[in-house]
């Protein structure tokens, strides 16, 4: 063995060990009580250094300098000793340097040593490098600073000296130790052995000048005065660097020296000798201990500016360099204050001025870099060391203690999380001297805990703010004026803080050096991992509306308790060493269980109170926790654990302990000696796994004493058993009579209890009486008392026997996934261990009596039959019982005995058969597990049948053993140190259920169930192929019962109930589980698909067949509430649960508890090789229709659905059109409204209207619009609308066969059988919510007709005539008729054919032929022929399918008129069908000619059409010409003249010439007296406008030229249209051509006033007044050169003409 402990301890030869356990005498007292007498015990045998490396691959024992002990191997003759031993040893101490090893303190320095003073200064860590920086002194060299000056010469010096340094290496990598995992400081000689080292490491020496490092200031910088001090040597510098540093390292003789004369004579001057030579700086002097540098003036005597000073005006002489060195470490060795009254100074104009230095010893700095990588922001300690190399005296333990230090290193493991940890203070313990907290936080990382002293002098860690909003600075309920905030900082100050490592735990932290009798705060803060902190606002947070209630904040207030010296040891004032609170939330309430490790055997105290009262009261005191009951601790090995159950889940608790060493032998202060009974203390209990040893103490003798231990009740609620009574106790078999035994004999005996159950928690009670020997006579002689019942409480022990544990929760598996048992809890547990599924009783119900029947059979196992006629004897070949081996019980109890024999049998003992015996695996075993049932074992704790699914029946199996009864199968345990565990009879013991989820076997079996009568609308699961699979059937009434009891182990309810209860908790299966629907086929569950272009599931179920999870509710599994189309017949159905749920082992509790995660369910696909599917659940029988193929019917006539096929049908069952099965039927788009809601192509013309005569009746049951329902008829609670009988079927009396009784005149398109069983329902299927179940598809063909519009469709006369995309479900080949009356009458004259259509090639497209139509213009009857292509005769058209309109004009007036130069209207057009899309063509020749590309700039096609195709707007014209008018009709192509081939009549273009100028002067009135051009007439006018104006865009708007009358409008014109005047108003307008527009009074109804002037009339030009005086005056005209036709002889304006 290998310890080491926190206190100082550690394995060594100083301890005693021996393999024996109680000591020789009548007491047997335990080895581990204080009085054992161990001086026969032997030291330890510690184990060489190089022994058995592999028991320390890490080292981490060999650091802790910790040895291998044992007890000697040669006192046992092997190598290694015994297996088990005991060891002793006395603390010698109650310090850490008085229980270490004499060895780690032996060469440790102490105040009188001279062991090296170590400083570490600063700690760089990373996670690859970590540098500590240090310096090192000794302290006793240090001068301490005093006036007058004090010098004290040491007796060593520290320059050239060398210290070995030591560097804590630790539990982490890199050379520090992972504050997690540190038990305590480090001593020298482990740092030493594997800590980093660093040698040579120098001592304090003079500061090293750089720049000016070397020298500090003395006062200011300048100062006016001269000090008064013994001068040293006197040199000329140049300048303050030159007087502090030297040239020249050679030092002049000390006898050169001058003696001072009143410091005022220079010693040893160097005049003015050159710089180089002469100048020495002080710090190169070991007698000086400062300068005076001049930095104005100089020395009168001298003549020099540079005084180095002798420290006191004293010389030492015999010194070495070395020792002079000490006299001048600070500069109070001379006094600064003593200077000279006036300044002996050269001066000429200034006053004196000096820079004043003195030199200082300085420690330099060292640094150990150790490499190696730590882990992201973790906290690490180090500790460092110091070694005299001469004297070997190093640091000792307090010392390297002082040099701890600490640090995180950088990154996270959390990166990103910042939420500050909340911490949690659950409780603790309080001493004199100690305290002791226990708390959690929300994260890992480190607690912090400080205890601050009250009534300090000086309380920094506790601020006087208070925090209670309005109530600050008033007293309130809390007892004092406000509670003070805590300091985070201060708390952390001490460094006292513990690691949290999981969130799931408490942790116990120890505050010590505390003042008895004294009032303290305590208070916790966290710190993550992370590197986040608690903030103060979570501490002292504050919840509901009293000021006091702080139900998690960590402070606590105290009060230590009196120092009595009377704990156990000196100066020991609590035997509490740790504590662990845990809270557990159970179902009605919270339960906390206190566990404590004591030092000593004693008495533990333990209360719970509300957080809120220790707040306000503060914590108890000892005395008032003694005053709740105690639990006496008699063995230290074992946790000593105090349970407090019934708690308020909403309320926080503390728990508070204290306790007291008692040795039980004077217990309770010797009250025990004054009871008149003896009373029975139990000390300890061995157990095994059937026994158990009691130690009990007695107080007195002679005394009776029994025993007895009583289990504790299973689950669901662990409980222990009820106190007994001491006649109970009398009762009990185990017991003793113990007599007084001579003076100084402890009084103890031992009672050994028998027949106890392996791995079961028993309470253990005592009870004793006085003893009373029996007399002869039979009277009484002497006074009996026996122990109340307070005493008997007392006595109360837990005991858990060996082996495994039993545990009522089980362990779960579920059929189709592996099964495995782990977490097995226990004593004694081993991996040879074994365990076994049988399939009949647990051998231990087995076991024989040893006692044979009346026939001398069965008094042990035996193959002979049990038949009364066999006789005992016979040979077995021919009289084995049929049912195996068998023997008689030793008693009868439920279960032991087997009824189900075949033979009477008189009176006697009770029969079981027995196969045990067989090889276990080879017998009878459960179907669908591996191995016979073995299981495979890893560690004892952990059992698993294989890593493949275990198929086998649902059902809860028992592993049993012992006397318990075990129905049906179970599952045995075996002790595989203990045999072989090879024999069925070697697994006997019991160790709890083993739910086993899946289908039983009767729910395997095939399920056939006709629906009863069901309530409408609910989603209910019919087996004959139901339209939503809501509620699966085999899982209801008997057959849930079934499933229930394989899913959760529930007992069933009453019958009145009909569910099921019991405590299902942890088995509840059914959560999460499915079901998947599969093909009947041989292979089962496990089916595959034959190829991958197969579905992997069946299509026609919802999901491929899986289900939705299980509904607990309903108690049902769902398939997604959708309709069901499948075919009626029989499937498998398999199983899937989802894995059991997880069981965990509380932490610091001997039970299981769930682990609080939901199980992810079954996945809702199945795998290929049946993934977790693979569990046979019956097969289910859909009884119905088998499904139908596709159903045609034809629009216009009666629908017939010739057979129905499928199981179990009737006569009276009937079958509905609907567009989703149970809901009715909507009506289509525009049953109601017409053509209103249509496109284009719809018009009024709907069947109503234009189709067949029908009866009221009969449009009262299709629905029609307008037609009002029968009178009690809900008109909307029906089938598809246009179907007979409100959409639903007559009766019939042939099975299978269904017709609706009338023609169909529903719109055509794809509906929904939808069946009704005749018993399905109590109201006989007349509502669409009866019809649930779709079975098959009815195509209705025909046109697509409302009733009050159908498709309209146009062809053109002359014309080929053609129908494209006609709606509709018409079936290829279908034809349609144009009727000239109703469907059914011939073909109007003209029409190719007859009016019937040629085939059609896909039901939209209809032609009839490549001839014209010569049919009159107007509207025709479609009609369609429900006998497709055989269809000859007119009367064979009988459904009706739209319009044909038959398109071409009727009306024009022949001749339009339209002017020149400007788009024309022609309108007055009228006829059948036309549009604005037609066109119309100027052509000489309608059909023919060629495009009149000169005379229409814009092409010879109209613009636009207007009035539905009654007026056109024409192209300009820039001639005078006639055209005919060409029509083409829109439904065509009309891009060439070729297409428009009707005429519609000619239309004549004229108007002005538009290039022909007139004249006109200016302050004359203006005229043309004949305008040239054609169609002129009286009434037009003309506008003048500015030339350039285009005439074509004055149809929007009005442009004149200024300067005419009338605004440039000329007045109507006369003379046919040839003369236009603008009055006799004169014109003002300049000379120049102006542009004319022209207006036809034709084209505005004779009034151009307005306008529009957009055709060009031509050009006139204003002469000037001079012009028109020469024209006027012919005597004045120039011979030959003007003419009449001046004007002519310039180029028109341009831009004049129509672009």
């Amino acid at each position: 063995m290998i310890m080491a402990s926190r206190n100082g301890m550690l394995s060594t030869s100083d301890l005693k060990c021996s393999t024996q356990e109680k000591e020789n005498n009548d007491e047997r007292t335990p080895f581990f009580f204080r009085e054992f007498n161990d001086t026969l015990w032997k030291p330890a045998y510690e184990q060489p250094s190089n022994c058995c490396p592999w028991r320390d691959p890490q080292e981490v024992w060999y650091r802790m300098n910790a040895k291998w002990i044992g007890a000697n191997p040669v006192d046992f003759g092997n190598m290694s000793g015994p297996r088990q031993l005991n060891c002793r040893y006395h603390v010698p101490g109650d310090t850490v340097v008085g229980n270490l090893p004499a060895a780690e303190t032996a060469n440790a320095g102490d105040v009188n040593d001279t062991a090296p003073l170590l400083n570490v200064t600063a700690l760089e860590i990373s996670t690859s490098v970590t540098k500590i920086l240090f310096n090192v002194e000794r302290e006793k060299f240090l001068a301490r600073r005093s006036k007058p000056p004090v010098i004290t010469v040491p007796n060593g010096c520290l320059e050239g000296l060398s210290y070995s340094i030591r560097l804590s290496q630790g539990l982490g990598p890199g050379g520090v130790i992972d504050a997690r995992y540190e038990l305590r400081v480090p001593t020298h000689l482990e740092l030493k052995s594997w800590g980093e080292s660093a040698m040579n490491v120098k001592g304090q020496l003079w500061a090293k000048l750089g720049a000016k490092s070397g020298m500090a200031l003395i006062g200011s910088e300048f100062s006016a005065s001269e000090l008064n001090a013994t001068v040293l040597q006197r040199v000329q510098v140049n300048t303050l660097e030159d007087c502090e540093a030297p040239v020249s390292s050679v030092d002049p003789p000390l006898s050169a020296l001058s003696s001072p004369l009143n410091g005022r004579v220079p010693g040893g001057v160097a005049g003015n000798a050159s710089v180089q030579v002469v100048q020495a700086r002080c710090i190169a002097r070991d007698l000086c201990v400062a300068m005076e540098f001049y930095v104005v003036g100089q020395d009168v005597i001298s003549g020099t500016n540079c005084k180095l000073l002798q420290a006191a005006g004293r010389i030492f002489g015999g010194l070495t360099g070395c020792q002079s060195r000490q006299l001048s470490k600070v500069q109070d060795e001379y006094d600064t204050n003593n200077r000279f009254p006036e300044s002996p100074i050269v001066t000429w104009t200034w006053e004196a001025s000096f820079t004043q230095k003195y030199k200082y010893l300085a420690k330099p700095e060292h640094t150990i870099t150790i490499s190696g990588l730590l882990f992201p922001n973790t906290v690490y300690n180090t500790y460092c060391s110091a070694e005299d190399p001469v004297t070997l005296v190093h640091s000792n333990w307090s010392a390297i203690g002082r040099t701890y230090q600490t640090a995180r290193t950088g990154g996270c493991f959390n990166c990103g999380n910042e939420i500050p940890p909340e911490i949690f203070v659950w409780g603790g313990f309080v001493g004199a001297r100690t305290l002791g907290l226990v708390a959690s936080a929300s994260q890992p990382g480190r607690i912090f805990c400080n205890a601050f002293e009250v009534n300090a002098s000086q309380a920094p860690t506790i601020s006087g703010e208070l925090r209670l909003g309005e109530n600050r600075g008033k007293r309130g309920k809390c007892g004092a004026t406000a509670e003070p905030t805590v300091d985070l900082d201060r708390i952390r100050e001490p460094n006292i803080f513990a690691i949290l490592t999981s969130t799931g735990a408490s942790i116990s932290l120890t505050l010590g050096n505390l003042l008895p009798e004294t009032e303290y705060h305590v208070a916790c803060m966290a710190e993550s991992d992370g590197g986040t902190e608690s903030v103060l606002q979570q501490m002292e947070a504050r919840y509901g509306s009293r000021p006091c209630a702080v139900p998690r904040a960590t402070r606590r207030s105290l009060t230590t308790e009196k120092d009595t010296g009377f704990g156990f040891g000196e100066g020991e004032d609590s035997t509490i060493s740790s504590m662990r609170i845990v809270r557990d939330r159970l179902m009605f309430w919270d339960e906390i269980t206190v566990s404590t490790q004591l030092i000593s055997i004693g008495y533990l105290w333990c209360q719970v109170f509300p957080t809120e009262n220790i707040r306000e009261l503060g914590l108890p005191t000892a005395e008032s926790l003694k005053e709740g009951d105690n639990l006496k601790v008699a063995d230290l090995q074992e946790l000593s654990s105090v349970t407090f159950s019934e708690l308020d889940p909403n309320t926080s608790y503390d728990v508070w302990c204290t306790s007291e060493y008692n040795d039980f032998r004077d217990d309770q202060a010797g009250q025990d000696l004054l009871t008149p009974f003896p009373k029975s203390t139990v000390l300890s209990i061995d157990s095994s796994y059937y026994t158990a040893d009691v130690l009990v103490y007695l107080t007195k003798g002679p005394a009776d004493v029994y025993c007895q231990a009583y289990p504790w009740a299973l689950r669901p609620f662990t409980e222990r058993p009820a106190i007994p009574t001491a006649t109970m106790l009398k009762t009990s078999p185990f017991r003793t009579t113990y007599f007084n035994t001579p003076s100084g004999g402890r009084r103890m005996v031992m009672i050994f209890l028998e027949n106890l159950v392996p791995g079961r928690y028993y309470d253990v009670y005592c009870f004793s009486e006085t003893h009373v020997p029996a007399d002869a006579t039979g009277a009484d002689t002497v006074a009996q008392f026996g122990m109340d019942p307070p005493s008997i409480l007392e006595t109360r022990t837990q005991l858990l026997t060996q082996g495994p544990f039993f545990d009522d929760l089980g362990w779960s598996c579920v059929s189709g996934r592996p099964c495995n048992v782990s977490d097995l809890l226990g004593v004694g547990l081993s991996k040879h261990d074994g365990l076994f599924v049988r399939a009949d009783g647990c051998p231990e119900r087995c076991r024989c009596s040893g006692v044979a029947d009346p026939l001398s059979k069965g008094a042990e196992c035996t193959p002979i039959s049990q038949d009364v006629t066999v006789q005992a004897g016979v040979g077995l070949s021919d009289a084995k019982d049929l049912r195996g081996s068998w023997c008689c019980l030793a008693r009868s109890g439920p279960g032991h005995e087997d009824n189900s024999f075949p033979y009477s049998y008189q009176p006697g003992p009770f029969r079981q058969v027995c196969s045990y015996l067989l090889e276990a695996g080879s017998g009878t075993v459960v179907s669908g597990f591996p191995n016979g049932g073995l299981s495979q074992t890893f560690d004892g704790r952990s059992f698993s049948w294989g890593d493949g699914p275990v198929v086998a029946v649902g059902r809860t199996y028992d592993l049993c053993g012992g006397r318990q009864a075990c129905e049906g199968r179970g599952l045995g345990w075996c002790n595989g140190t203990a045999s072989s565990c090879t024999l069925e009879a070697d697994f006997s013991v019991r160790l709890g259920p083993l739910h086993f989820g899946g289908p039983s076997t009767e729910q395997a079996r095939p399920k056939s169930v006709r629906p009863p009568p069901v309530v409408r609308g609910a989603f209910l699961f019919k087996a004959v192929l139901p339209p939503i699979l809501g509620i699966f059937p085999a899982f209801a009434g008997e057959t849930l019962l079934e499933f229930g009891v394989m899913l959760h182990s529930f007992k069933p309810a009453s019958a009145e109930s009909g569910g099921l209860q019991g405590w299902y908790a942890l088995c509840d299966f059914g959560n999460g589980s499915r079901l998947v629907v599969l093909p009947l086929d041989p292979r089962g569950c496990l089916w595959q698909r034959v190829s991958q272009a197969d579905s992997p599931g069946l299509t026609d179920f919802p999901n491929l067949g899986v289900s939705e999870t299980f509904d607990e509710i309903t108690r049902s599994y769902h398939f997604f509430g959708v309709p069901l189309i499948a075919r009626g017949g029989r499937y498998n159905i398999c199983w899937c649960g989802p894995p059991p749920v997880g069981i965990t082992k509380v932490p610091g509790k001997d039970y299981r508890q769930p682990d609080g995660l939901v199980p992810p369910p079954c996945p809702p696909t199945r795998d290929e090789d049946g993934g977790h599917f693979l569990s046979p659940a019956g097969v289910l029988q859909l009884l119905g229709p088998s499904g139908q193929p596709e159903t045609i019917c034809r629009l216009g006539v009666s629908c017939v659905v010739p057979q129905v096929i499928g199981e179990g049908l009737q006569g009276s069952d009937r079958v509905a059109a609907l567009q989703q099965c149970g809901q009715p039927a909507n009506p289509p788009l525009g049953w109601q409204q017409g053509a209103a809601l249509g496109t284009d192509r719809w018009t009024s013309a709907g069947w109503l209207s234009r189709g067949p005569s029908l009866s009221h009746e009969m449009l009262q049951s299709f629905g029609a619009p307008g037609v009002e329902a029968a009178e009690g008829v809900n008109a909307s609670d029906r089938g598809i609308y246009g179907f007979p009988n409100m959409g639903i079927s007559v009766p019939s009396s042939i099975v299978g066969h269904v017709t609706w009784g009338g023609p169909v005149w529903a719109f055509a398109g794809s509906y929904l059988l939808c069946w009704c069983g005749a018993d399905a329902t109590t109201t006989g299927c007349q509502s669409p919510a009866d019809f649930l179940v779709p079975f098959g598809h009815l195509i209705l063909n025909g046109p697509a007709v409302l009733p009050l519009a159908a498709q309209e469709f146009r062809c053109v006369r002359v014309r080929q005539c053609e129908i494209a995309d006609f709606q509709g479900t018409m079936p290829p080949t279908s034809k349609i008729m144009v009727a000239s009356g109703e469907c059914g009458t011939p073909a109007p004259m003209g029409f190719p054919l007859k009016g019937q259509s040629l085939p059609s090639r896909d039901g939209r497209h209809f032609e009839w032929s490549s001839e014209p139509i010569t049919t009159d213009p107007g509207k025709y009857r479609l009609c369609w022929c429900t006998e497709g292509q055989d269809c000859v005769l007119p009367s064979q058209y009988l459904s009706y399918a739209g319009i044909m309109q038959i398109k071409f004009p009727t009306y024009s007036p022949l001749r339009f008129f339209c002017g020149l130069a400007r788009p024309c209207n022609i309108s007055g057009i009228r006829g059948e069908g036309l549009s604005n899309e037609d066109r119309v063509m100027l052509l000489t020749n309608c059909g023919g000619g060629i495009l009149e590309e000169t005379t229409f700039l814009e092409g010879a096609f109209s613009i636009r059409a207007y009035d539905s195709g009654g007026t056109f707007l024409l192209p300009p014209s820039v001639q005078s010409v006639s055209y005919q008018v060409c029509w083409c009709a829109a439904e065509q192509t009309c891009a060439n003249p070729r297409d428009f081939t009707v005429s519609l009549g000619i239309v004549d273009f004229g108007g002005p010439l538009p290039d022909v100028v007139y004249r006109c002067f200016e302050w004359e009135p203006c005229e043309i007296p004949d305008l040239e051009g054609t169609t002129l007439g009286d009434g037009d006018r003309l506008l003048v406008v500015p030339d350039g104006t285009n005439c074509l865009d004055l149809v929007n708007r009005r442009v004149h030229q200024e300067g005419f009358p009338f605004d440039g409008i000329s007045l109507p014109a006369t003379s046919d249209g040839k003369r236009y005047s603008w009055g006799s108003g004169l014109v003002r307008a300049a000379p120049g051509f102006y542009a004319l527009c022209w207006c036809s009074s034709n084209a505005t109804d004779g009034d151009c006033q307005d306008g529009p002037f957009s055709a060009p009339g031509g050009v006139i030009r204003v002469g000037s007044s001079r012009e028109f005086q020469f024209i006027s005056n012919p005597h004045e005209r120039l011979g030959g050169i003007w003419g009449e036709d001046l004007g002519l002889l310039r180029p028109p304006p341009k831009n004049y003409l129509a672009e």
